[in-house]
């Protein structure tokens, strides 16, 4: 049986970790082991997590950064060096905003690209509570630096012929990675510190060739920007501003990348004017302008 390293990081969100590891301790796939990195700023989420996983079967590894924040990209990167180091086959990379929905979630994805020799797989995911499709495959628009979701939002019944096999990128929200992906493409680049690091991933990967199988049940369902607050935060409108543009600079080619980056700067400068965005939203997005511009390659 493949070792299956799943990696997860905490950010002050402890109330989405009781279902998360009880739908980690309810797998009935027994060759795994939990990484949890501490990104946390506050000591909530590793005390929860202390007292939770007390009574749990299965095997898990501390990484504590200590209160210091250094990104989901970096933090990640430690999980996945620590799986690589004891030796497994495959990192699940997961958020823990997720409920997995059944006890064979993580032997359906193993078996599957054991099967098929896929060395991506991710399953259909929902959103929660709403139940819709969140994810269901993507590709990469090159001339605007996105990877949209497809039928996202959707009735699954109504999409569910209509689901690719295979496709260029999914978040790295629940993602089963291959090890030689990582020797082939690199870890994750911390300069992203969030958002845009998966899209920076898979980027790479579909460079070298690499399709994400998908796996056509809808085995997930994601609490959607728990920790980060989403786009329209201080922190999203910074970050998804400042890391499309460096996306773009750094892995689209002329002239699509121009256009990309246009396209983004624009959006931004213009979206403002057609809703009531407070100032200090307006502030993010130039301050993301400027600094997507000046981030060195």
């Amino acid at each position: 049986m493949k070792k299956v390293g799943l990696v997860t990081v905490l950010f002050n969100s402890p109330g989405v970790l009781p279902d998360f590891y009880a739908s980690v301790e309810k797998q009935n796939y027994q060759n795994k082991h939990l990484y949890i990195v501490d990104n946390s700023t506050n000591p909530d989420s590793l005390k929860l997590t202390t007292e939770l996983l007390q009574s749990v079967s299965f095997e898990y590894t501390f990484i504590n950064n200590e209160g210091n924040n250094v990104g989901v990209a970096q933090a990640n990167n430690q999980g996945i060096e620590q799986a690589l180091i004891d030796g497994c086959d495959y990192t699940l990379l997961t958020n823990n905003d997720l409920i997995f929905d059944g006890e064979d979630t993580l032997e359906k994805m193993v078996s599957l690209a054991e099967t098929e020799q896929c060395k991506l797989v991710s399953p259909v995911i929902f959103s929660y509570p709403e139940k819709k499709v969140w994810y269901a495959g993507a590709f990469f628009n090159k001339k605007k630096a996105i990877a949209p979701h497809l039928f996202e939002g959707s009735e699954y019944e109504d999409v569910i012929r209509s689901v690719p096999d295979e496709c260029d990128y999914a978040p790295t929200c629940f993602l089963l990675v291959h090890t030689s992906i990582f020797s082939d493409v690199g870890l994750m680049d911390a300069r992203y510190f969030a958002y845009y690091d998966d899209t920076d991933f898979l980027y790479r990967a579909y460079k070298l060739g690499h399709k994400v199988r998908i796996l056509n049940e809808p085995l997930v369902f994601h609490k959607v920007s728990t920790s980060t607050g989403g786009g329209l935060s201080l922190f999203g409108a910074y970050y998804l501003t400042r890391n499309r543009i460096f996306f773009a600079r750094k892995n689209i080619e002329a002239p699509s990348c121009y256009l990309s980056v246009i396209f983004t700067i624009t959006t931004r400068l213009i979206y403002p004017l057609f809703r009531k965005t407070p100032l200090k939203i307006y502030r993010a997005f130039i301050r993301g302008i400027v600094d997507g511009v000046r981030l060195k390659k």
